[in-house]
């Protein structure tokens, strides 16, 4: 039912509002520009889909599987994202407000020059994920992992990461984007060894 109704929104309106898709596969389908609004994906398969442009408002996904799907420019806006698997998942340019990814994996996942704004990042693996020129704008990190993820150029002013895993964390040289964070006493061993210091 889901890649018939994004066919018909394709050919009209480009819209798609109040409906619920459950165990939907959508693999490789092309959905860019597709606005959605208030609908709910369970245990959905979008897996390379093309969503670039896609709009999604006061939606929510729990348990969908979404690796290499293409995302760029899209826009999330009072949404979930639970227990999601976004291995690969490109967004670069794409921006969320307001939104909840939890209990889910965006390893390798490429959200560059994205805006992040009043969002809960929250119990998710962003292991080796790009954050590059990123707007990060009040944002919560609850037990997240970054390690080894990339965050040039993207400031960490007044951004408490405290109980995140920040191991490998890729920055400048100058390490100007961690200046003002909000760190543990583990996480400053951690930086420390990254500068290249010993902590004895």
């Amino acid at each position: 039912m889901l890649e018939e109704m994004i066919t018909a929104a394709a050919e009209n309106d480009n819209y798609i509002k109040g409906k619920s898709f459950k165990n939907e596969s959508v693999y490789g389908v092309y959905a860019s520009g597709i606005e959605f609004s208030d609908c709910e994906f369970i245990d959905c398969d979008f897996t390379e889909c093309e969503l670039e442009n896609a709009t999604f408002t006061c939606c929510s996904f729990e348990g969908c599987s979404m690796p290499d799907c293409r995302m760029e420019n899209a826009y999330f806006k009072n949404s979930r994202i639970t227990g999601c698997e976004c291995v690969r998942v490109r967004m670069v340019s794409s921006c969320f407000k307001n939104t909840a990814i939890k209990d889910s994996v965006f390893c390798y996942a490429n959200m560059s020059e994205s805006i992040i704004e009043s969002c809960v990042l929250e119990s998710s693996d962003f292991k080796s994920a790009s954050f590059y020129k990123a707007r990060l704008k009040k944002p919560v990190f609850k037990d997240v992992n970054l390690s080894c993820a990339d965050f040039y150029e993207t400031p960490l002013k007044g951004i408490d990461i405290s109980d995140c895993t920040i191991d490998g964390l890729m920055v400048s040289e100058s390490f100007k984007e961690l200046k003002g964070a909000k760190i543990s006493a583990y996480q400053a061993v951690v930086i420390a060894a990254m500068l290249g210091l010993k902590v004895i």
